[in-house]
């Protein structure tokens, strides 16, 4: 068996990536950190025209690391220096008014185009059902380039979307 015991590591730079303190806390300079991180929500209900993809207003947030996600334009924009792989986990819910075929749908666009491959759907199994979508997905980044949510129904009339149940959150993938 081996042991090794330092209580620096740094880079060829000089950089720490890790310390300790010798009594077993563990801090991390920050190369090895998943950030940028943000999670974003709404302040309160919004209302999403039928048959029309609509922004969520994505105007508050509970943290964001590298003051990445804007909440005047409703977008996360990845910083300078930090281009990857990013995961993102979004969700969108409504109140009970759908009928049964109805379609609750969700896709995040990056740089304003669509990602098909972050679609989420739902359709209503009952009358007078909830509806809510969510799903993880990730994505490799360059600077600069930025990711919104979208919401899509065919309910018949406008639909609010729960502040409580609407976030959209992410982060860079370290190692990747």
């Amino acid at each position: 068996m081996s042991i090794l015991k330092v209580n620096t590591i740094q880079d060829k730079g000089g950089n720490t990536l890790l310390s300790s303190d010798g009594a077993g806390a563990i801090s991390s300079g920050g190369a090895i950190t998943n950030t940028p991180s943000f999670f974003a929500k709404l302040s309160a209900n919004q209302s999403i025209p039928n048959t029309a993809w609509t922004l969520i207003t994505l105007n508050a947030t509970d943290w964001d690391t590298d003051s990445a996600f804007n909440t005047s334009t409703n977008r996360f924009v990845v910083p300078s220096a930090k281009a990857g792989k990013y995961v993102f986990s979004f969700s969108v819910g409504t109140s009970p008014d759908w009928e049964i075929g109805e379609r609750l749908i969700a896709k995040l666009y990056i740089n304003g185009a669509s990602q098909d491959k972050s679609v989420i759907d739902n359709r209503a199994a009952q009358n007078s059902q909830d509806m809510f979508v969510n799903n993880t997905i990730t994505f490799n980044l360059s600077v600069d380039d930025y990711v919104q949510l979208y919401c899509y129904h065919n309910e018949g009339a406008s639909q609010n979307v729960l502040a409580n149940h609407v976030f959209l959150t992410g982060y860079r993938l370290i190692g990747a």
